[in-house]
């Protein structure tokens, strides 16, 4: 059973150490995600005629987020017209002891019509290096 709901998450766009709201946050984002990749050391003597790997480096998923798109908002701006730029971004969610940070490379930004629904900005980031909790003094906030 959870524990927590996932009500309540919040993106930040982080630009010259001010963090802004991206704000019409929708969906299910994922907050933060990890994975390994596999080494294959299979070898003439594995044990059983199984294959062998070893945990590799770790990659952090591309993640697609979801807005209502506002073509007035200056965040949702800057995520258009950001894609092949790094942008460094912060997660939060009530649940979390401290927010987390990260920057992405943003390899897609498209508004989307839904017919029976508002318009959509879904921007797909693949974020660099590691997500790290947010510690020290905070940078201010608009928005």
């Amino acid at each position: 059973m959870s524990k927590h709901a996932g009500f309540g998450a919040q993106i930040y766009l982080v630009e010259g150490g001010t963090k802004t709201l991206i704000p019409g946050l929708r969906g299910d984002p994922v907050l933060a995600e990890e994975q390994a990749e596999q080494i294959e050391v299979t070898a003439h003597d594995s044990p059983g005629g199984r294959r062998e790997y070893l945990g590799g480096l770790i990659d952090t998923v591309e993640r697609t987020l979801e807005f209502y798109y506002d073509p007035s908002e200056t965040t949702h701006q800057t995520l258009r017209q950001s894609v092949r730029q790094t942008l460094t971004f912060e997660v939060d969610h009530p649940a979390f002891t401290q927010p987390e940070q990260f920057d992405a490379v943003v390899m897609n930004a498209q508004v989307i019509s839904e017919l029976e629904g508002g318009l959509v900005l879904s921007v797909t980031l693949k974020p660099t290096g590691e997500q790290v909790p947010v510690t020290g003094e905070q940078p201010p906030v608009e928005g």
